[in-house]
């Protein structure tokens, strides 16, 4: 299994099944971690869609409690390995990272709000890239050129694939 990516750096790799469960004990270990402060914790991202080729970095959503404080859970995902890396430009998304020495990537968690717009996209998009093959196989054409064309620009990269994020938000 090819999982991890270095920090900074675009690989996008074919789809491992192994990521799956990776991802599957990954999301055990946070809604126990978590257990009175989030509803649900998610597979989310390329790695949750069979077949399509991703950067090796399992990405999760966690639905973060309305009354609930993200104060409250830093600690307990620490304990699980996970660093902070705070609220991201769309407020109410934190990230953190899970990380192997030296500086490679593993897991992406982004805790949000169980009522948030983005715990619905999150899941909207993962659906639908699970259920439309076209729409799967453009989403990876567009995530391989990229990768190509910013292999160390993770920002570039992902500011090249918004326009199709949004797509895959519309109605088909």
């Amino acid at each position: 299994m090819a999982l991890g990516l270095q920090h900074g750096t675009v690989r996008v790799v074919p789809h491992d099944p192994a990521w799956i469960v990776v991802a599957r004990h990954a999301c055990a270990a946070v809604a126990a971690a978590g257990v009175d402060l989030l509803l649900d914790v998610q597979h989310i991202g390329s790695t949750a869609v069979p077949d399509l080729a991703a950067k090796p970095i399992v990405d999760l959503a966690a639905a973060l409690v309305p009354t609930a404080s993200i104060a409250t859970l830093v600690p307990r995902l620490a304990a699980l390995g996970y660093a902070c890396r705070g609220e991201r430009i769309d407020a109410g998304d934190h990230l953190f990272v899970l990380d192997a020495p030296p500086d490679v990537r593993l897991v992406h968690l982004h805790v949000v709000g169980a009522d948030s717009l983005a715990w619905q996209q999150y899941l909207q998009v993962r659906d639908r890239l699970r259920a439309d093959a076209p729409a799967r196989a453009r989403y990876e054409a567009v995530k391989v050129a990229l990768a190509r064309q910013y292999p160390d620009d993770r920002e570039a990269y992902t500011r090249g694939k918004v326009d199709l994020v949004r797509a895959l938000l519309s109605p088909p």
